[in-house]
């Protein structure tokens, strides 16, 4: 993602490096996120002894609402850790938010 919007050093800054923040933000969130969604509703049904037909549902089901919901979520936490957090404290700020997410996440799930 680097790669196609610039490096991490540019964007702290400016207003350029604002929408350049924002669009890896997008492309992350869009690219990353619904696989990653995937790859849970497939493990939880493997895990929990599902049918590939209940899991079939539920990703038709759950899919798309689940990774509107992710973004709503994760788009202002990474843009405000990537923005504010200093660096050697964005990792602790993104696992406590990752533990946030995590639970949400597996009560929506049940």
């Amino acid at each position: 993602l680097r790669s196609l919007v610039g490096s991490e050093m540019c964007i702290r800054d400016s207003y350029k490096g604002n929408t350049r923040l924002i669009l890896q933000l997008l492309l992350d969130r869009l690219i990353c996120g619904p696989l990653v969604i995937l790859l849970f509703f497939t493990y939880f049904e493997i895990v929990s002894m599902g049918s590939i037909m209940a899991l079939k549902k539920k990703i038709q089901l759950h899919l798309i609402p689940t990774a509107v919901k992710a973004m709503i979520f994760w788009l202002p936490v990474q843009f405000f850790n990537f923005k504010y957090i200093p660096m050697q404290l964005r990792v602790l700020f993104g696992n406590l938010a990752a533990i946030v997410w995590t639970v949400y996440f597996s009560v929506v799930n049940k």
